[in-house]
């Protein structure tokens, strides 16, 4: 071979291997790209069903938010039903306890009716104690809620202040320990203190007059 054909062989045998370069670049290149693109997919794939566990998460979120309101509404209906309960047993009790009252008040009156009336000069021991006495439980019925001490006011708040006047007045009494009728209302105290209502509800009522 000449020297030009020599030449002209090693061209072609480098033009070759750089044409061999190029094209296992390209295939190599397509690979990677190839790759990359499989790598696209599988974080597509996981993206989606993230998005699938995340809208299947935010349902179950609705869910239970329903559920609680169902809840909530369900505890409000008992809540108002326990109300309506409770407040027909408060009826029910005060319309007992007006009933009681009511039955109490006839044997007071009875009671009240039937005291004699007191000389201070000359007190009868008997009459003395029976007037302390039924004064005594008129106050603590009032006290203690039995009777409405606004029934009792207006259905003998004279009579009361009159006999408690009366036993006030009495000096001491010898079949009573020597005890004046003073002493005796102090050791009845629920009877001073009903009596002292009165008295201040009189004394109320004279200013507004008054005025």
């Amino acid at each position: 071979m000449t020297g030009v054909e020599i030449a002209l062989s090693g061209c072609n045998l480098l033009a070759t291997a750089f044409a061999a370069y190029a094209a296992w670049r390209s295939a190599k290149a397509g690979e990677e790209s190839t790759k990359a693109a499989n790598k696209s997919v599988l974080v597509a794939e996981a993206s989606a069903k993230a998005g699938e566990r995340s809208v299947e998460i935010a349902e179950s979120a609705e869910r239970s938010a329903k559920r609680n309101v169902e809840i909530a509404e369900s505890a409000e209906r008992s809540a108002e039903k326990s109300a309506e309960a409770a407040k027909e047993q408060v009826g029910v009790a005060l319309m007992q306890k007006e009933l009681a009252q009511r039955q109490f008040i006839i044997p007071l009156w009875d009671r009240m009716a039937g005291l004699k009336p007191i000389d201070p000069r000359d007190p009868a021991p008997v009459d003395v104690h029976a007037a302390v006495n039924t004064m005594e439980l008129v106050g603590l019925c009032c006290e203690g809620g039995m009777i409405d001490p606004a029934v009792i006011k207006r259905t003998f708040k004279d009579r009361y202040v009159e006999l408690y006047d009366m036993v006030k007045a009495c000096g001491k009494i010898a079949t009573m320990r020597d005890k004046s009728g003073a002493d005796l209302l102090r050791e009845n105290k629920a009877a001073t203190q009903f009596y002292n209502e009165l008295m201040a509800e009189i004394t109320s009522e004279g200013q507004l007059k008054r005025t």
